[in-house]
């Protein structure tokens, strides 16, 4: 059974160790992670969820999962990209691009990260049982993708993929 800790609006631990499908009471978050991935040319690697997946299967999306109990925000974001991607990232290669704090309805704290890796696409070893495939995608053929409601959007993908494009034009 997989365990988390929750959290109050300001990213504090009010309770510990709570079983992943426990409900929770009003003020109360779970952390969740996104990985972006960006290589040098900067190119943001999407990935399909697996047909299998209960939630949006078949779903183009970034590398998203939980915060175990435990883990903090890279931690979590490296174990994710391991654990969907078979590719090892470290510390240093993670910048914080931005925390969303989702109170109505989804009780969220997520963190996005700009992870900086050069993987060639034939290099992942994808989880089968959570991805499908891969893509490298210009900012533009994202941009594009979003439009055509090809993968999973949030009011704010269109800011970081801004922010990604500025912190990588460098």
């Amino acid at each position: 059974m997989e365990f988390r800790d929750i959290y109050n609006e300001n990213g504090v631990i009010v309770r510990h160790r709570i079983p992943k499908d426990a409900n929770l009471s009003d003020g109360e978050y779970i952390r969740m992670v996104e990985a972006w991935l960006v290589d040098d040319n900067g190119r943001i690697l999407v990935q399909r969820r697996s047909f299998s997946c209960l939630i949006y299967p078949g779903y183009w999306t970034l590398t998203t999962g939980h915060v175990q109990s435990g883990e903090g925000g890279e931690e979590a974001c490296i174990r994710e990209v391991k654990e969907e991607l078979g590719v090892d990232v470290t510390p240093e290669q993670l910048i914080l691009i931005k925390r969303i704090v989702r109170a109505a309805g989804e009780h969220m704290i997520w963190d996005l990260f700009l992870v900086r890796n050069n993987t060639q696409k034939r290099k992942f070893k994808l989880a089968p049982d959570e991805v499908a495939e891969v893509r490298w995608l210009t900012p533009d053929q994202l941009r594009k993708m979003i439009k055509e409601e090809m993968i999973f959007y949030y009011p704010e993908m269109f800011d970081v993929i801004a922010k990604i494009e500025d912190m990588t034009s460098c």
